[in-house]
């Protein structure tokens, strides 16, 4: 572990315990103010989302649900990947839906109990949701989830093609880090099939040229050096389409996080 990112983590963590409060209450606040009551009237229906980006309130469970994950508490992660999957799908944000959806099937993987039907489903809606988008990230970020459900599974063969076409999608938009990963599982898995090792071979060189080209330097250096202790699921669990390495840590030292707060200090929180 870096001590750059173990610090960071063990900030993340602490004050979690903090903030996690005013996390579940804001979510408590958007449902009382979303929903339409027992009358069903106009007045009370919710308000549409109309714009570009994934709203406040997807953003907020997005990136509760993937502190939750990063601590180790799967089964809360998905609560509120469920509930603010309801509250995106009932005021009409796709994207913020395509999150929740992918945060969702991964928080499901790594359950110890995980339905991988269920997160199968959510993966796959996920992934075409962000085709509709044209986002590669989402793409490739979904199709990792999916190959990672596959490999969980033991179908190898499935597992490989989605890591494949990730790594297609990662490539394209030169990220670095997603490169990397596909490059290491693909070399694993090929290692395990038959006639297949030399392209195990061919992928464990070209991940060791990629990290000498690199040098940990990009864009995306900090996402690589969190990754190194974290593991795989990191990338998994990206938010889709922006990441701000800093966002979650300053999401999670804010004192107050009711809804009118998020939605000035939200710009994209990750959810890493």
């Amino acid at each position: 572990m870096t001590n750059g990112a173990g610090h960071q983590a063990t900030k993340a963590y602490s004050e979690l315990e903090f903030v996690e409060l005013n996390f579940w209450g804001a979510l408590r606040d958007w449902e009382a103010r979303e929903s339409p009551g027992e009358d069903n009237s106009e007045e009370r229906k919710p308000k549409q989302w109309t714009g570009t980006e994934s709203s406040p309130v997807a953003r907020l469970a997005t990136a509760f649900s993937g502190v939750l994950f990063l601590s180790g508490r799967h089964e809360d992660s998905m609560r509120v990947a469920e509930r603010g999957l309801s509250l995106a799908a009932a005021i009409g944000d796709s994207l913020g839906q395509a999150n929740l959806r992918k945060a969702l099937g991964v928080a499901i993987c790594r359950h110890h109990r995980g339905d991988f039907k269920r997160a199968r489903f959510n993966l796959s809606r996920a992934l075409q949701h962000y085709k509709s988008f044209g986002s590669t990230l989402g793409q490739a970020v979904s199709l990792a989830a999916l190959g990672f459900l596959s490999q969980k599974v033991g179908n190898l063969n499935a597992a490989r093609t989605n890591y494949e076409r990730a790594l297609h999608h990662f490539e394209s938009i030169g990220h670095t880090t997603g490169m990397m990963n596909c490059l290491k599982w693909l070399a694993s898995i090929n290692g395990k099939l038959p006639n297949s090792k030399h392209k195990s071979l061919k992928y464990y060189d070209d991940l060791r040229r990629l990290r000498q080209q690199s040098g940990r330097r990009g864009p995306d250096r900090k996402l690589h050096t969190r990754s190194s202790w974290l593991g795989d699921d990191i990338l998994l669990h990206l938010i889709v389409p922006t990441f701000d390495d800093n966002d979650i840590f300053t999401s999670l030292s804010s004192k107050c996080f009711a809804p009118s707060e998020s939605i000035r200090r939200s710009s994209s929180p990750c959810t890493p």
